[in-house]
C-alpha cells in the first residue's frame, strides 16, 4: 500500500492507495481493481464527485466521497477503514453499467463497520443488481430506484429500511 507521496502505510491487500488529505476542487476516478482509503472530509474541501470503476473503496471519513453523486458500475466493494467506526454515506448513488448485471458489495472481512447510505440510489442502466452486504449492518435510508429490475439482497449482517418514511422503491425485490 502507498500513500499518494509514496511512503508505505498498511500491510493489507486492500488500501493500494491511501490519501489522508483532502481532495479540493476535483472529480476522482477509480478504475483498477485494487483498494482506495479516502480519509479526509472531502465534502468540505470542495471534492465534486467521485467515479468508482473496480475494486474496493474505503470511506474513513463521513465526507470522504465529496458533496456530489458517487458513480458506481462493474463489481466493487464500499467498507469502513475499520471493523467499528459507523459511517454516513450521504451522496447520492448512480448505479451505472449497461453491460451486465453486477454486485455491490458492503463491507468485507477488513471492513465491518456499520454503513448508513442516507441519498438515494438509482440504477441508471437496465441491468439486475446484487448487493453483498458483508458488514455488520447497513441502512438505506433515502429512495432506492432499481429501474424495474431484479434487486437481489444477500447479507451476513442487518439490513435497515426505514418504516414510515418516503424511502420508495421501484423494481422486484428478492431476498
Amino acid at each position: 500500500a502507498r500513500r499518494a507521496t509514496g511512503e508505505a502505510v498498511h500491510a493489507g491487500p486492500v488500501r493500494e492507495l491511501e490519501i489522508s488529505s483532502a481532495i479540493t476542487g476535483a472529480s476522482l476516478q477509480k478504475n483498477n481493481s485494487g483498494g482506495l482509503a479516502l480519509l479526509a472530509d472531502n465534502a468540505a474541501a470542495g471534492l465534486v464527485s467521485v467515479t468508482h470503476n473496480g475494486g474496493t473503496l474505503i470511506v474513513g471519513n463521513d465526507g470522504a466521497l465529496g458533496s456530489g453523486t458517487l458513480i458506481v458500475s462493474n463489481n466493487v466493494t464500499i467498507q469502513g477503514d475499520d471493523d467499528s467506526t459507523a459511517r454516513t454515506i450521504a451522496n447520492a448513488v448512480n448505479l451505472t453499467n449497461a453491460g451486465a448485471a453486477t454486485t455491490l458489495t458492503i463491507g468485507n472481512f477488513e471492513g465491518l463497520a456499520p454503513l448508513t447510505f442516507t441519498g438515494s440510489i438509482t440504477n441508471t442502466a437496465a441491468q439486475n443488481r446484487t448487493f453483498l452486504l458483508q458488514n455488520s449492518s447497513t441502512v438505506f435510508s433515502g429512495d432506492l430506484d432499481n429501474n424495474g429490475q431484479a434487486l437481489t439482497f444477500n447479507t451476513t449482517g442487518s439490513l435497515v429500511t426505514p418504516a414510515g418514511n418516503t424511502t420508495t422503491y421501484s423494481g422486484r425485490l428478492q431476498n
